[in-house]
This record gives structure tokens, sequence and C-alpha cells, in this order.
């Protein structure tokens, strides 16, 4: 884009921020052309400073702070059995009987 964008200077933020404490929070507030004369800067740049400041401290009040872990749930049994059962692979046999699955270790040594 061909516009050219405007530095605000920390001395242009210290005046910016002190009307915008005053009262100068909207496009159209009397206080603008006095922040005119005390930072130098054009009408629309102050306007656009409102804004942008605005947004600013709305976005810092609502900002959500990070979540420290996505999962932070203990391992179910289940999870657990299966880790177990997955690292061990082919040491265990499923008995099943009509009262639910039964799980035993295979011995290591093979008769």
């Amino acid at each position: 884009s061909n516009i050219k964008r405007t530095v605000i200077t920390e001395a242009q933020l210290i005046i910016l921020r002190s009307f915008f404490d005053k009262g100068m929070t909207r496009k159209g507030s009397q206080l603008i052309k006095e922040a005119i004369r005390s930072s130098g800067l054009p009408q629309n740049v102050i306007e656009n400073w409102i804004g942008n400041y605005k947004r600013e401290i709305h976005l810092k009040h609502f900002a959500k702070p990070p979540r420290k872990n996505i999962y932070s749930r203990d391992l179910s049994a289940y999870n657990l059995f299966c880790r177990e059962f997955l690292k061990n692979k082919g040491m265990f046999h499923v008995l099943s009987s009509g009262h639910g699955l039964f799980i035993r270790k295979l011995s290591s040594t093979i008769n």
C-alpha cells in the first residue's frame, strides 16, 4: 500500500494518553483540537490512534490467560491397561468366560 504510516514518538504518546484519560475517547471529541496543538499530529492520526488505543485496552481487559496443559486429566484405568497391554504385546493371554474377560500374564519361559 502507498499510505505512509505516521510514527508517534514517546512524548506524543504521553500527550495522547493524557488527553484520553481526560475524556478524548471518540471521534468528534472537543479535546481533539487541543491534542492537535499539543502533539503536532494531524486530526486523522489522532482519531485513528483513539480507535486503536480503545481496541488495545479492550483486548488487554478481556485477554484469556494461556492454557498450561491441554490434557490435564489423569489416565483412566482403560488407558493404563491399553498402554501396558500394547507395551507387552504377546505377553498376555485373554480368557473369555460368561462373567467377562480375564487377563493372564504368560510365563516368560516356554516349556
